[in-house]
């Protein structure tokens, strides 16, 4: 397998302030690459940028309505190469319990906005790819987690079957399916203060950010992290 060129292509990563998004920005920047994050937070990407000169940032509240056309407006004649589709969070509990602004706001975050924006970047993004930072909840039940997991269930299946119209349009589409990872997912209001069982599998942001770059090296369809969770999918 040849060794992919990343050197001055753009990419936009999207929860690039802290977490997943910002492992995989400061990859890609190692790797020669151009990247754009994408954030609440002016004041960590102010920070990140200090460290790389080829990261530049746009901040944006990507849980509102239009949020993702007003992101691919500004980024317009950049000549993006690289889209991943990563903010997110999750709200833990009974779901009649969730505030509706809270479904909505979710929703528009992890799948209007990410389908939004690949569609508006599709011509400049022909000959790169579009990662979508999915969940590996989408092969489980977990009632705690109803929402969040429709919602990337929706991700996921809008990955499975627009994956042919992207390659038709010259664009890999890849779906990226992590189990617990040592972020700040666990620290919203919403989850126990006393911790879940779950984090005590949880792998590190940076052993994600390193699989991301292999699949896209790789041109692979999905990517599971740890790998041994693709089993899941089999059920």
């Amino acid at each position: 397998m040849s060794r992919k060129n990343f050197h001055g292509k753009l990419y936009v990563v999207t929860g690039a302030s802290r977490g997943i998004g910002r492992e995989i920005a400061r990859v890609l920047l190692q790797r020669g690459a151009e990247v754009v994050g994408v954030g609440r937070s002016e004041d960590l990407l102010r920070r990140f940028k200090k460290e790389y000169a080829s990261f530049s940032y746009i901040v944006s509240d990507l849980s509102q309505e239009g949020s993702g056309l007003e992101l691919a407006s500004e980024l317009e004649g950049m000549g993006v190469k690289g889209l991943i589709n990563n903010a997110g969070y999750a709200w833990w509990g009974d779901p009649f319990r969730m505030p509706p602004s809270e479904v909505r706001r979710m929703t528009q975050l992890m799948f209007l906005t990410s389908v939004e924006l690949s569609r508006a970047l599709i011509e400049d993004l022909k000959g790169g790819e579009v990662v979508n930072i999915i969940s590996a909840v989408v092969h489980v039940r977990m009632k705690k987690l109803t929402v969040y997991g429709a919602v990337k269930t929706a991700l996921h299946y809008y990955t499975l079957a627009s994956r042919p119209y992207y390659k038709k349009r010259g664009v890999h589409l890849m779906g990226v399916y992590p189990g617990p990872v040592r972020t700040e997912f666990f620290s919203h209001p919403s989850f126990p203060k006393n911790g879940l069982f779950l984090e005590r599998f949880a792998v590190s942001p940076e052993r994600v950010a390193r699989a991301v770059i292999r699949g896209i090296e790789r041109e692979s369809r999905s990517v599971y992290v740890p790998w041994y969770l693709r089993v899941m999918s089999f059920r």
